[in-house]
């Protein structure tokens, strides 16, 4: 975590990417701040959002549609192999392979 501006900065490199025992990619959950009462911190995370939308575009096909499937449709990574014709430890990888590619992009984006 990076604290910058009085806003905390998680890094996609210290999540966690795949359980152990269950073979699911793991997400670490941060708790969730209402920034309407602070129009600041509202402004920053729109463009935090932007810069996240515009990266993902900039995803292979297969990897957009894990991240896809896996955050927004919320599906386990067995329905998201039996969507691809592939193996829960392949979408893990893909998955893996598409948060790496989004954490270099962002990086990249906020140097400029």
């Amino acid at each position: 975590m990076r604290v910058a501006g009085g806003h905390a900065f998680y890094s996609l490199d210290d999540l966690p990417m795949a359980g152990a025992l269950d073979g699911e990619c793991a997400v670490a959950q941060h708790e969730h701040h209402d920034v309407r009462l602070q129009p600041l911190a509202h402004a920053s995370l729109q463009e935090e959002k932007s810069r996240l939308a515009d990266a993902i575009l900039r995803l292979t096909k297969t990897e957009r549609l894990v991240i896809t499937l896996y955050y927004f449709e919320r599906l386990p990574l067995r329905e998201i192999g039996a969507v691809l014709h592939v193996t829960d430890s392949r979408v893990c990888q893909i998955h893996r392979a598409a948060l790496r590619r989004l954490a270099t992009d962002l990086t990249e984006s906020e140097k400029r």
